[in-house]
């Protein structure tokens, strides 16, 4: 099967869904290719790998200069002349919002490939401006798509919500979900001794809270509920909003936490190898399922777009908000080694065989022939 995947920006080094599945499905034995843009995300010191055309591992990139680009929204030529010269039997689309990712819909009839889109987004933030966006501009953008598109994948269950409440689609809406991949996110116990060495951790129970640190992942709750925790550290790893960072560790300068700077993808593993106990107060992250593939117990809220990642065990779950409550959880594995031991096991099994990127990609291709 020839793939096309779409997608506004593609960095293997930050190891996002559309790398994962491109290079699972070439692992699969199918020719996959992937149409993306000449940008990167604003993400501090990520740069641009690759030329216009290029190749990783056997994955066919090609990057497409772009006209026009405000916050996610961006236009490029030569979709369609891609498109004709690879002649695909499937494109699956990333996040229409994106425009590039909504481009094959307005060709599929013409050039005759199934359409796949996929919805990642699950909410709105709540500003006058994001809101008037989404109605007056990828709103429209995106019901076309998802109304053109020959099946729906939705990533997390909110997200499938997300489009019928706010898009109105009352197409069948597929349920997948982001993943892990298992050979690169497992357990290191050499890697878990360097770091906690370099941290300055000795039997301290360590906590880290993984990911882009932004106003919307309410870290504050979490140092809050870490306040007054004997027997732990806590690290923060990411890097983000400056101001916003500034004044979470001004709140934590008299506790014992440790900010730490993004880490690449290679190293985050080891980060996760060192830690006893994953938490995430807010919002969903990828880093949750990548954590618990390194056999790290995750604390998280009860949200129904992170859920799914525990129903087969390997955490615990919040009320979002009771910082109370988030501080009882915490409080409960620093303090039962035995506990953190058996969810740590649940933990990888859970990913193992519900959440790898094989797996994930292997569904895909049978929705694909659906």
């Amino acid at each position: 099967m020839k793939i096309v995947h779409v997608t506004g920006y593609f960095q293997p080094e930050l190891g996002y869904e559309e790398y994962y599945l491109a290079l699972n499905q070439k692992e699969l034995g199918h020719d996959v290719y992937v149409v993306t843009t000449d940008r990167v995300p604003k993400i501090p010191g990520v740069k641009l790998e690759g030329s216009r055309e290029s190749e990783f591992k056997g994955v066919k990139i090609y990057r497409l200069p772009v006209l026009f680009e405000i916050k996610g929204f961006l236009i490029v030529t030569g979709v369609k002349k891609l498109l004709k010269e690879i002649k695909p039997d499937v494109v699956h689309v990333h996040e229409p919002r994106q425009f590039i990712s909504a481009m094959p819909a307005f060709y599929k009839d013409e050039l005759k490939y199934k359409l796949v889109a996929d919805q990642h987004d699950y909410d709105i933030f709540p500003t006058f401006k994001a809101i008037l966006t989404t109605k007056l501009l990828r709103k429209p953008i995106c019901v076309y798509t998802f109304n053109k598109a020959d099946k729906i994948i939705s990533t997390n269950p909110e997200a499938g919500d997300f489009l019928m409440r706010v898009y109105g689609i009352k197409k069948e809406i597929i349920k997948s979900s982001l993943g892990a991949d298992i050979e690169h996110f497992k357990f290191n116990q050499e890697k878990r001794k360097k770091i906690r060495k370099k941290l300055g951790v000795g039997r301290e129970v360590l906590i880290i809270s993984a990911g882009h640190v932004g106003r919307n992942k309410k870290i504050e709750l979490l140092i809050n509920a870490f306040s007054g925790i004997k027997g732990a550290k806590l690290a923060i790893l990411g890097g983000g909003d400056e101001e916003y960072l500034n004044e979470l560790k001004e709140m934590s300068k008299m506790m014992d936490v440790i900010f730490l700077d993004r880490a690449s993808q290679k190293e985050m593993p080891y980060y996760y190898s060192a830690a006893d106990i994953g938490v995430w107060p807010s919002r969903a992250t990828i880093t949750i399922v990548e954590a618990m593939s390194c056999s790290l117990p995750v604390i998280i809220p009860n949200r129904k777009v992170v859920n799914h990642f525990l129903q087969y065990g390997g955490g615990l779950s919040f009320e979002l908000g009771e910082v109370k409550q988030l501080r009882e959880k915490i409080e409960f594995l620093v303090n039962n080694k035995k506990e953190r031991s058996r969810l740590s096991k649940e933990a990888r099994k859970t990913v193992e065989e519900n959440f790898s990127y094989r797996k994930i990609a292997e569904n895909l291709i049978k929705i694909y022939n659906l």
